[in-house]
């Protein structure tokens, strides 16, 4: 990973999250990502980032450090729709130094245009995966049974 193929993004959006996309998303693919030499640079990119993440020497951490890279990287990701979003935050926060920030969190954080507009695409997909996870079928059976187990006990 990552691979940002488009077809292959679109796999990985739809094994997170099968079915369709919530409204509230970004599009899983972006107008900006459809044309071929854009849909062929981003594939280049996962690449690079893949190369550099297997290499022993921290060159991902050391590329990803430098303000201007940072900042690149940004505008890149805030055009982009769902499926290379998610992607490529997974893959940079599965990558983080130990100990450090994770890499999404201080993409984020910035006071630009780029962050605000990142930040807002984060927090529709993040409400999203809470309400599920908070509402899952497995989450209310089982606050269903410990509900039945406390009130055998409170009436024993």
């Amino acid at each position: 990973m990552p691979n940002l193929d488009t077809i292959a993004v679109q796999d990985w959006l739809r094994a997170l999250h099968p079915g369709h996309v919530p409204p509230d998303w970004p599009p899983p693919i972006r107008a900006i990502e459809e044309p071929t030499v854009h849909a062929q640079a981003l594939v280049d990119l996962g690449g690079d980032l893949d190369q550099l993440a297997s290499r022993a020497d921290g060159s991902l951490h050391a590329r990803l450090a430098d303000p201007a890279t940072l900042d690149e990287l940004r505008t890149l990701l805030c055009q982009l729709g769902a499926a290379r979003l998610l992607a490529l935050m997974h893959f940079l926060a599965e990558n983080a130094e130990p100990g450090s920030v994770p890499l999404p969190a201080v993409l984020s954080r910035a006071e630009t245009a780029e962050a605000l507009a990142l930040r807002s695409a984060l927090r529709a997909l993040s409400r999203r995966f809470t309400l599920q996870r908070m509402f899952s079928l497995e989450r209310l059976s089982a606050l269903r049974t410990a509900i039945a187990d406390a009130n055998k006990e409170a009436f024993q």
